[in-house]
């Protein structure tokens, strides 16, 4: 065997080591080799622009088809009426837009169904998880609310003073400063003197308001308490 028909029969048993050219290497390659078959047949100005085109094409495909999936999660959370099948839907899809609207209403639904320890946790989910939401400020006041309903007063009280301190110019202070009254109401023993003159302060405050009815039942209570030595 000749010096020239060694070398071919080496060329013949010659096989790429494992590793050497693997899958993702020989893609690469074809892509190039197209990408260069490409430019020959039209000239690379108009292959550039070509590619370029293609390029948005499909990122705007990539954009339609997330923006599609976004929508159906959204849907589907909007259409369900369990509360614990609207917290499994978004904590599969916590970055959805919609998602805090959903753990928000879910908070609602279990708040109307008296479960206020499990709304209490929803709605410091929304206050935690999403504090730019423009409801994040009343998910963490109705936390407070929900510690009162469960007859924890004295942490419902310390939850409105600290909601007050951080929200002092909030149009929802005032809801925040009758939690704290009727928790001086509950209080044991009851500080129903503290609690008329927070009461009255309010109602003077906003003698029509939306509220002004159910304060004066309070202060009612107030004075009841105090005839009777508390």
């Amino acid at each position: 065997m000749g010096k020239a028909e060694r070398k071919l029969q080496r060329n013949r048993e010659y096989r790429a080591p494992e590793g050497e050219l693997g899958d993702e290497e020989e893609e690469e390659e074809d892509v190039m080799q197209q990408v260069k078959d490409l430019m020959r047949l039209v000239g690379p100005m108009l292959a550039i622009g070509l590619l370029v085109v293609l390029g948005v094409f499909f990122i705007n495909k990539l954009r339609d088809s997330k923006a599609t999936s976004v929508e159906r999660v959204s849907t589907e959370m909007r259409g369900v009426s369990d509360p614990a099948e609207l917290v499994k839907l978004v904590d599969a899809n916590p970055d959805t837009p919609e998602a805090a609207n959903q753990l928000m209403r879910s908070a609602k639904l279990e708040y109307s169904a008296g479960k206020f320890a499990e709304a209490a946790a929803a709605y410091e989910r929304v206050a935690k998880e999403y504090p730019n939401y423009p409801m994040a400020a009343a998910a963490s006041l109705n936390i407070a609310t929900c510690l009162e309903n469960q007859g924890s007063i004295d942490e419902a009280k310390a939850a409105y003073e600290a909601w007050i301190d951080k929200n002092a110019d909030h149009f929802r202070k005032p809801i925040a400063e009758l939690g704290v009254a009727r928790c001086l109401l509950q209080t044991s023993p009851p500080q129903a003197t503290e609690a008329k003159k927070l009461f009255e302060d309010f109602l003077a405050e906003d003698p029509e308001g939306p509220f002004a009815a159910k304060v004066k039942s309070y202060i009612q209570d107030a004075e009841r308490l105090i005839r009777q030595g508390s």
